[in-house]
């Protein structure tokens, strides 16, 4: 199964560009096709013809953000640049890094950080499992997004929001079945927001994938949810028993990011 991204949905204004938009949306596609795309696979990402996508991908090329190997086209190493720029000036990743390195001793899970953004928790830290058996079960990266409706963390991000933004957003939002234990009914996820907001953490009991389960906890900031910590849940453990292990580990180490943010103030 493929890693399910949701596009932009925000309007643009008279005074955007859109063949940077096009750009910029290519450039984020390659997180949701391995780090590969084809001229039509770009298209589709970009929502536009095949040949504004390849004159796009040879802009790129030209500039050295991509490789092309005669079909396919890669990010290059000047993309990290990118990436560095809001390392360097955000202090989240840093301070989430530094703590979910000290908490995945004590749970023996992958733990990842994500933000919200445009419908999607997008990844700004992660720290795979110890275990390379627990690995493999996640595959999220520091970049990736999913879908807030059928993701932990896009449950406790929506969970922040108020009831008026929740429902536009499900209103809005293309509710795709990923496997048979998706959850798209909206008065369904309704409830599941408010589950979430009242009890403090949101669950992922195979909605993304098969076999995929994941528990995830508010990170806040002076009074404001500013990202969500999960864990992966890599062994063969119900959503209900992991929870009682998971989560209050999940809220210190989600705390210890909040001493570390407010510090930086």
């Amino acid at each position: 199964m493929s890693t399910p991204v949701l596009g932009p949905t925000t309007a643009r204004s008279r005074e955007s560009m859109g063949g940077l938009a096009k750009g910029l949306m290519i450039m984020e596609a390659f997180a949701a096709h391995c780090g590969a795309l084809t001229i039509a696979e770009a298209a589709v990402a970009s929502q536009t013809t095949r040949a504004a996508a390849r004159r796009c991908l040879r802009t790129l090329l030209e500039l050295g953000y991509v490789t092309h190997d005669g079909k396919y086209y890669r990010p290059a190493a000047r993309m990290l640049q990118l990436g560095a720029v809001y390392d360097a000036h955000d202090p989240l990743p840093r301070n989430a890094s530094e703590q979910i390195i000290r908490a995945r001793e004590g749970l023996e899970e992958a733990l990842s950080v994500a933000v919200w953004a445009d419908g999607n928790a997008l990844f700004v830290a992660r720290q795979d499992a110890m275990s390379a058996a627990v690995a493999s079960v996640g595959g999220v990266r520091v970049g990736m997004r999913l879908p807030a409706f059928c993701s932990a963390t896009g449950r406790v991000l929506l969970a922040a929001q108020s009831d008026t933004a929740v429902n536009r957003y499900l209103a809005d939002c293309e509710r795709s079945a990923y496997t048979s234990r998706t959850v798209v009914d909206r008065d369904n996820l309704r409830a599941l927001v408010r589950e979430a907001r009242d009890r403090g953490y949101a669950t992922n009991d195979e909605e993304l994938r098969e076999g995929l389960r994941s528990l995830a906890v508010p990170v806040r900031a002076h009074g404001k949810t500013i990202a969500a910590l999960s864990a992966t849940i890599g062994r063969r453990e119900r959503v209900d028993e992991a929870r009682e292990r998971i989560v209050p580990l999940l809220t210190s180490a989600a705390a210890d990011v909040t001493v570390a943010l407010e510090g930086c103030a």
